[in-house]
């Protein structure tokens, strides 16, 4: 405080202006750090928020439920030959029972869609 009576005792305004300048451009370095700090711990609490919300993901679609690898390629496989094979593993009333008609019946209308439609065929 002794600098600023030492100032204002002086008549210079040079003095002074220069003395409340300095004192000025102190004050928006003080702000601007203080805004820095600011952005840094927003920053900081949003990544640790995006960081938390990444671990508690769900992959299924019921939370608190996880997700069973399937694979579907085997699973048609499988369900042609347990249905539609030479050797069927399900007899004529579980397959009547899950397509809700004959196999025979199934197997005709099949055949005919096939014949009349290339883009249903089978390849």
């Amino acid at each position: 405080m002794s600098n600023l009576q030492d100032l204002l005792k002086s008549d210079s305004e040079d003095e002074l202006t220069r003395y409340y300048d300095g004192n000025r451009k102190r004050q928006k370095c003080e702000e601007n750090e203080e805004d820095d700090i600011a952005t840094f711990l927003a920053i900081d609490i949003i990544t640790e928020e995006f960081s938390s919300w990444q671990e508690k993901r769900r992959g299924g679609s019921v939370v608190g439920r996880r997700v069973i690898p399937r694979d579907p390629l085997e699973g048609h496989t499988r369900l042609m030959m347990d249905y539609f094979g030479e050797n069927a593993r399900y007899p004529a009333h579980v397959f009547r029972r899950r397509f809700r008609t004959r196999r025979e019946l199934f197997m005709r209308t099949l055949k005919a869609v096939e014949e009349k439609n290339d883009y249903l065929r089978q390849r």
